[in-house]
């Protein structure tokens, strides 16, 4: 990052949320709750149920992302993104950064996650510590091979495999 661009988000310090009240709680018991001096005492979250508006998570999206020159990450929960997509799907500034998280009923699916989507061409998945790896001849990260290209693969897979920048991927935003 330039100096340029460091200067203009140095003042990017604070998290916000948009979530379920288990995950907003949490988190402001975790210490990210922050108020906005006055005279407008903006707060840095909003609790979100049944009952309340998409318009309402709406503003706060948009306060959070352009109005407010003091958040640098986003956190909503997935269910609550679903709700707002289209804004979420059509965000495309680096700060704040949004990230889609899970909530206590709600589990995390990877396939609604836009931010995920966009830069999944960006990794490649290395089981590591297998024997099932070989070098893609394009570059020199090591990748995975299925379980039919190697005997023991099946024996030594990772469920949760370790991702790393592909050297030759294009990382560009839609």
């Amino acid at each position: 990052m330039s100096a340029a661009a460091a200067a203009a988000h140095k003042d990017r310090e604070f998290l916000a949320v948009i979530g379920d009240e288990n995950s907003v709680t949490g988190l402001l018991l975790a210490g990210v709750g922050h108020v906005t001096a006055a005279p407008d005492s903006q707060k840095n979250f909003l609790v979100v149920d049944a009952k309340t508006e998409t318009k309402d998570i709406e503003d706060a999206f948009v306060r959070f992302t352009s109005e407010r020159k003091d958040i640098g990450i986003l956190l909503i929960n997935q269910h609550v993104a679903e709700r707002i997509r289209h804004r979420v799907d059509t965000y495309t500034a680096a700060f704040p950064a949004v990230l889609e998280i899970p909530s206590k009923e709600h589990p995390y699916d990877p396939e609604k996650d836009s931010t995920r989507r966009a830069s999944e061409p960006c990794y490649l998945p290395v089981m590591m510590g297998n024997s099932n790896q070989h070098t893609s001849p394009e570059s020199d990260v090591p990748q995975a091979t299925s379980a039919a290209e190697s005997p023991r693969a099946s024996q030594h897979t990772n469920p949760n495999p370790t991702y790393v920048v592909a050297a030759n991927a294009k990382c560009e935003m839609p």
